[in-house]
């Protein structure tokens, strides 16, 4: 019987739902993350993805999406970055921003392997990764 519980404890920590997109989890802009940073001068305040995401924040609607937050902080990703940049090895990066009235629109679009961060001025609703189409999680 023991034998038994041990595969089926395994199985259920397998299918336990995925944590939001870290990156690699560390402080260093690694090759294949979008890094966004919140100070553009050497902060350690960063966030990192692997993905494209939704950073917008509705009010009233804290179950929209994955509110996310820069790395050591209770600081929300969404127009509180100063710069990205693109270390994805395939895609181009697009970052979004909405409209008074939930509209998105292009505001830039960023090469892979990106040698330095560039200035957003706090400009991130979302972001897309190998697509020119807003971020999923409306």
């Amino acid at each position: 019987m023991v034998v038994l519980v041990l595969p089926l404890a395994a199985a259920m920590a397998v299918a336990a739902p995925a944590s939001a997109d870290d990156g690699d989890g560390t402080l260093n802009c690694v090759n294949g993350e979008i890094c966004f940073r919140e100070n553009a001068n050497n902060s350690n305040n960063v966030k990192h993805f692997w993905n494209g995401a939704n950073h917008w924040q509705q009010e009233n609607c804290q179950l929209c999406h994955i509110a996310y937050r820069f790395t050591g902080t209770n600081h929300y990703v969404m127009d509180n970055a100063n710069s990205v940049r693109n270390r994805d090895t395939i895609c181009t990066v697009t970052l979004w921003d909405v409209d008074r009235y939930g509209v998105w629109f292009n505001y830039a679009n960023f090469q892979w392997q990106s040698d330095s961060y560039l200035p957003v001025y706090n400009v991130n609703n979302g972001h897309s990764r190998c697509s020119f189409d807003p971020p999923n999680g409306l």
